[in-house]
Parts: C-alpha cells; sequence; structure tokens
C-alpha cells in the first residue's frame, strides 16, 4: 500500500509532496518517495516527448 499511495502522489503532486507521503508510513521511507517523484519525472518527460513525435509521425 506504501507505494502505490507513494507513487499515486509522485505522478499527481512532485518532487514536493511524494516524500510526505512516503513519511506517514515511515518516516525512513521520504527519500523513496523523493526518488520515486524524480524518477517519475524524468521517464515523463522523455515518454512525453517520444509520444510526441510518434504522434506526429503518424498523423
Amino acid at each position: 500500500m506504501f507505494l502505490v499511495a507513494t507513487a499515486s502522489q509522485a505522478n499527481i503532486g512532485g518532487v514536493a509532496s511524494a516524500p510526505i507521503v512516503a513519511a506517514i508510513y515511515e518516516p525512513g521511507l521520504a527519500s523513496v518517495g523523493l526518488l520515486l517523484a524524480i524518477l517519475g519525472n524524468i521517464l515523463g518527460t522523455y515518454l512525453g516527448i517520444i509520444t510526441g513525435q510518434l504522434c506526429h509521425l503518424f498523423a
């Protein structure tokens, strides 16, 4: 449940709020929430660019 709540908040709230949600479950896991948010931003940016390029290619 920890990973589901933290990953969901990382997608919606980003880097600012994911560590807070992670720390609610276990104070030592705030860094995991931060890493999930950062990786989500990195992957989301590049996957968004790739998706845009594919849409442009097929349109």
